[in-house]
């Protein structure tokens, strides 16, 4: 039922854009062009896109 996962996805978009908006404005605290600052914005990046499109597909019924 993709009803059940529209609350906890939201929660999980809001969580990974602000920790991306956060990100960048410390953006002086990370290495450039290290492996863990890449590894982190990588993955705020897929979380936040899938969880957008979980949030979509919810909205939507499932329906493709």
């Amino acid at each position: 039922n993709w009803t059940e996962i529209l609350i906890p996805t939201v929660g999980m978009l809001v969580l990974s854009v602000l920790a991306l908006v956060a990100s960048f404005q410390h953006l002086g605290l990370f290495a450039v062009g290290s492996p863990s600052a890449i590894l982190w914005f990588t993955t705020l990046g897929f979380l936040s896109v899938a969880s957008a499109i979980l949030i979509l597909a919810a909205v939507r019924g499932g329906r493709h």
